[in-house]
């Protein structure tokens, strides 16, 4: 411990020569940091004068621009000189505005008086405005009415040639400039200075008359030469800083000067730094002796104690307790703020394994999420899988999933066999009740196909209104046709949907595997052809597939194909059959047959193909066009017209454009409807017999006449023949060649539709025999080969010429 004392009292020592030796070298700092900080000061200063003088400058360069873009604009001068006061009023620095034009024109506005009638060219703004031909400054000058000083600043305003208009100039009072020189004075006896270029002062107690009082004239001299500087010179007898700077064009500079001695006076530094020199030595020897028990030895003991006091583990809030005037009082601070360290650091270690444990928990919160979100998408999938093997609108397997389980009970050799099903003219119902309910329809349809099969048989929508349904285990005819009846008859039962009840049929393709192929695709195409093939014998019905439809198949692709390239290349043409009036013995009007130009494929046999591919529409549209293009080239000719008669299928009958198309057509051609007559077949009353007698009452208002053909041939003819807008019948020919046996049937149908106010058409007339009869049973009209095969439209001009009952040789009617 005596050791540790002597250690101190010399510590002590060298303390005192240290401090002395270092208040030496402060004194010398202390006065380059005050010379440093005088020069800060100044500069700031002047810097903050200068700052606020440009602004004052700026702000009567950016008027007189903005004054100059007025009187270009405006030709009014009262206007100008309101403008004028308006930025007097706006601008407290700002005396008087003018506008020097000529001798005697000067727009003029001042605070305190009128202008002054004076020749304005002749004034010193005006010729140096116009001499320097830009922005201009005059020097400072003391204003006569308001007693300040002022500044001129003038430019020169010319029109869009160049051409000089005068000189527009602002009178700025210096008021403001030296009020913040004055403000800025640096110390107590400081000095502000202001001069303008010739040395004149702007300050009033700067300088006497003879220029000889605080400033030098040579050190003004300089200062009006140089436009910035700093300098440690004299003035009034005091050493200092002197610093200036000019104010932009105007001439004028700004000064500041700061004496040193109101900063720093060495005999009084030197004499307090001796006497605080010899004060601390004996201050220190007294303390030393006197405290060094108290404050040095007892203090450490305490510290000590505290010291070995401190325990992490146990306690981590423990702080040294403070000593109330203890040299130790620092440390002890010192070590109770790295014990705080010591105990945020601790808490922070708890702080971070409460957050791991929350972090765990979010990890255990997140996996849990991340197991649902792996469900869901697991269940997507499941819904996505079910989505690429199901119909959507009906819920059963689609095609695709058809192919795979055909495929693998082929590959497995399993035998069943695959019905391909088609809802019969199902079209009709899409296109009068919409497809919406056509929709509704096909899945209560779906619905009742499902429940009327097996366990293990399953349904497959194929697409629109076909279906597919595979009969695992299922290959003899008589179990396979039990099946298909109970389908036939589940499906035709009337349909309820939506309070309406459908009548619908199908028909159905059968084929067996492996007997009819072993590929899903093989078998495929022959259910389509057997149920094609159903539909050819009626509809409503099944047909088991058989060799010998391949070959009718692929003739009626053949003849599709034929149809096709026909339809494009108008590979058609018409031949025109006459039927006479029995009356006269002459020729009515004449029916349109089609024929195709380079094939010998007849009617019968490509219409219905036709038929069945949609081709008949394009073909039933080049009939009509044909037609009333050949009726208006025999008007254009000078020509006798007689009406033609043209063959309208169900589908061309329930074309939603076919009225429109042949309204066109006879409005293109000029030709009177009363020279067309359409024929229709009973079958298009069979599946909508109110839609239909809608479109005929619409063909028929047009002035067209309308025909029914084939009649007689089904038991729908009697039932609707007192309700059809018809304007005449035409009789099958199987009635015709049945005479005399079909006589009395003829002449009560003959009787039913004169008494309906109808004309009667016999058709397939090919004897003379026939021909007596049916002019005896009172027909209107006849047709067939015994009257003329048909012909091109060149021949049919001889026939109008002669009378064919008499070339042939029977009578008229009477």
């Amino acid at each position: 411990m005596r050791v540790f004392i002597r250690r101190i009292y010399l510590l002590a020592l060298v303390f005192v020569l240290i401090g002395g030796l270092n208040t030496m070298v402060g004194v010398r700092h202390v006065e380059g940091q005050l010379r440093g900080d005088i020069e800060e000061t100044i500069t700031f200063k002047l810097d903050y004068v200068m700052g606020e003088t440009s602004r004052r400058l700026l702000n009567v360069e950016k008027t007189l621009d903005a004054t100059d873009v007025v009187i270009a604009m405006e030709t009014d001068e009262t206007k100008v000189i309101q403008f004028f006061n308006d930025l007097l009023r706006d601008n407290d620095s700002f005396l008087a505005i003018y506008f020097g034009i000529a001798e005697d024109h000067v727009l003029y506005a001042n605070r305190d008086f009128a202008w002054d009638p004076v020749d304005p060219t002749i004034r010193p703004w005006y010729q140096a405005a116009t001499r320097e031909g830009k922005l201009i400054f005059t020097h400072p000058y003391v204003d006569a009415a308001a007693d300040r000083w002022v500044l001129t600043m003038a430019k020169p305003v010319y029109d869009q040639n160049g051409q000089l208009v005068g000189v527009l100039g602002v009178d700025e009072s210096l008021e403001g400039m030296l009020a913040s020189l004055e403000m800025a004075k640096p110390s107590e006896h400081g000095h502000v200075f202001a001069f303008d270029a010739t040395g004149q002062a702007l300050l009033g107690d700067q300088v006497d008359d003879e220029k000889a009082g605080l400033m030098d004239a040579h050190l003004i001299e300089h200062m009006l030469s140089e436009p910035r500087g700093l300098l440690f010179t004299t003035v009034g007898e005091e050493d200092g800083y002197l610093r200036w700077e000019a104010v932009g064009r105007s001439g004028i500079v700004l000064g500041l000067f700061a004496p040193l001695s109101d900063f720093l006076d060495y005999g009084v530094l030197m004499a307090q730094v001796t006497g605080t020199t010899l004060l601390s030595l004996t201050l220190l020897a007294v303390v030393i002796f006197v405290f060094q028990r108290q404050f040095i030895t007892g203090p450490m003991r305490q510290l000590d104690r505290d010291i070995m006091a401190i325990s992490i583990d146990s306690d981590v809030t423990y702080r040294l307790p403070p000593r109330k005037r203890s040299p130790f009082e620092h440390l002890r601070t010192t070590i109770n703020a790295t014990l705080d360290k010591v105990q945020e650091h601790f808490e922070s270690i708890v702080h971070q394994q409460e957050e791991l444990t929350a972090a765990y928990g979010q990890l255990v919160a997140h996996e849990k999420q991340l197991q649902e979100q792996y469900q869901e998408i697991k269940s997507d999938e499941e819904h996505i899988q079910f989505l690429a093997h199901h119909d959507v609108l009906t819920g059963l397997a689609n095609r695709r999933k058809f192919e795979e389980d055909l495929e693998w009970l082929l590959a497995t050799g399993k035998v069943g066999s695959v019905l391909h099903l088609d809802i019969d003219n199902f079209k009709h119902v899409n296109d009068t009740l919409g497809h919406v309910y056509g929709d509704m329809v096909l899945r209560h349809l779906a619905h009742t196909l499902q429940s009327s099969l097996e366990s293990s048989s399953t349904a497959y929508r194929f697409g629109g209104d076909e279906f597919l349904v595979v009969l695992e285990g299922v290959a003899e005819p008589e179990e396979l046709r039990t099946i298909i009846n109970k389908l036939l008859h589940n499906l035709g039962q009337p349909h309820i949907v939506e309070g309406r009840r459908n009548h619908l049929t199908s028909s159905i393709g059968v084929v067996r595997f492996p007997y009819d192929g072993t590929s899903a695709e093989q078998l495929l195409i022959k259910a389509d052809i057997a149920m094609y093939d159903a539909k050819k014998r009626g509809r409503n019905r099944y047909v088991f597939f058989e060799a010998s439809m391949s070959a009718d198949f692929a003739q009626r692709v053949h003849m599709q194909h034929i149809l096709g390239e026909a339809v494009q290349t108008e590979g058609f043409r018409l031949l025109y059959q006459p039927i006479i009036e029995t009356s006269t013995g002459e020729i009515a009007y004449f029916e349109a047959l089609i024929r195709l130009k380079d094939s010998d494929l007849s009617p019968a046999e490509f219409i219905g193909a036709a038929e069945e591919s949609d081709l008949i529409q394009p073909i039933g549209r080049w009939v009509i066009k044909e037609a009333i293009g050949q009726l208006a080239a025999w008007k254009m000719a000078g020509k006798e017209l007689k009406p033609i008669s043209i063959n309208l299928s169900p589908k061309q009958l329930y074309d939603e454009g076919v009225v429109d198309f042949l309204v066109e057509e006879l409005h293109t051609h000029q030709i009177a409807p009363s020279l067309i007559e359409m024929e229709i077949t009973e079958t298009v009353l069979i599946d909508g017999a109110a839609e239909a007698i809608r479109i005929i009452e619409d063909i028929r208002s047009l002035g067209v006449k309308m025909a029914l053909d084939d009649f007689g041939t089904g038991y729908l003819s009697i039932k609707y023949i007192t309700s059809i807008p018809v304007d005449r019948i035409k009789l099958d020919r199987s009635m015709t060649h049945g005479l005399p046996d079909t006589l009395p049937v003829i002449e009560g149908l003959i009787r039913i539709a004169h008494s309906l106010d109808m004309d009667v058409v016999a058709e397939g007339i090919e004897k003379k025999e026939e021909f007596r009869y049916l002019v005896q049973s009172h027909c209107d009209y006849l047709q067939g080969f015994l009257i003329s095969r048909p012909v091109v439209a060149d021949q049919i001009e001889p026939m109008l010429e002669e009378n064919i009952a008499e070339r042939l040789g029977v009578e008229k009617s009477h």
